[in-house]
């Protein structure tokens, strides 16, 4: 007859399977041990969770987070993750709730309720690692710092040496020490330049007499002293 339903069309979603996802994503915080992890209505009616349906303590910890959502469920906005403590028995636990749309006309409330002690311990453990890879870096950085100042300042030292040994018109025939640096590399070939035209000098003018101008520090003149 008009008017009559001609028939019934139904969709089923099955909440273990939606509760098998959840226990999925509590392995994935395998460093707590105790993850409560649910999926609810907009009205608290609970969907799914990774708890056992028998363990009533873990459902009345639900239960009181839902309890302690500083909003109504109703009004939570999308995707917003909202963060509050609750105390069970004396012991307390950090916990989130967001809404989340599943398809058009369909949200629901992902709550998750982690033991405070646990999740702290976690951030710790995440601190000390921070601070033992900081300090390997800085370990590192200071040592390859040593390396490279030591490398720079070595031929430095035997340049140094070389032109006092040259003040004493001490010439050495060893070239002056190499560097990768491009300006000490440069005055190592000037000093080694001066080392060879100070040799050359030294066969046509008495030693003794480079030496005592060297030593008085004064400009070669032409000229004599009367004595």
């Amino acid at each position: 007859p008009a008017g009559q339903p001609r028939g019934v069309f139904t969709v089923n979603f099955p909440l273990a399977d939606i509760s098998a996802y959840l226990g999925q994503l509590a392995q994935g915080r395998a460093r707590v041990n105790q993850p409560l992890i649910a999926a609810v209505t907009r009205t608290g009616q609970p969907l799914a969770a990774t708890y056992d349906p028998s363990d009533t303590v873990t459902a009345a910890r639900l239960a009181l987070a839902l309890a302690e959502v500083p909003a109504p469920l109703n009004a939570l906005p999308l995707t917003q993750l909202t963060r509050f403590p609750i105390n069970q028995d004396g012991v307390l636990y950090s916990a989130t709730a967001q809404a989340e749309r599943l398809s058009d006309g369909l949200e629901g409330v992902v709550v998750t309720v982690v033991p405070t002690d646990e999740f702290y311990a976690v951030l710790y453990e995440a601190r000390r690692t921070a601070w033992a890879v900081g300090l390997s870096v800085i370990a590192v950085a200071t040592l390859l710092s040593i390396l490279l100042a030591r490398r720079i300042s070595r031929p430095l030292r035997l340049i140094a040496a070389d032109l006092e040994a040259v003040g004493r018109f001490e010439l050495s025939t060893e070239p002056t020490a190499r560097s990768f640096v491009r300006e000490i590399a440069v005055v190592a070939t000037a000093v080694d330049r001066m080392k060879a035209s100070l040799r050359s000098f030294g066969r046509y003018v008495p030693r003794q007499l480079v030496q005592d101008v060297l030593a008085s520090g004064e400009e070669a003149r032409l000229g004599g002293q009367t004595r």
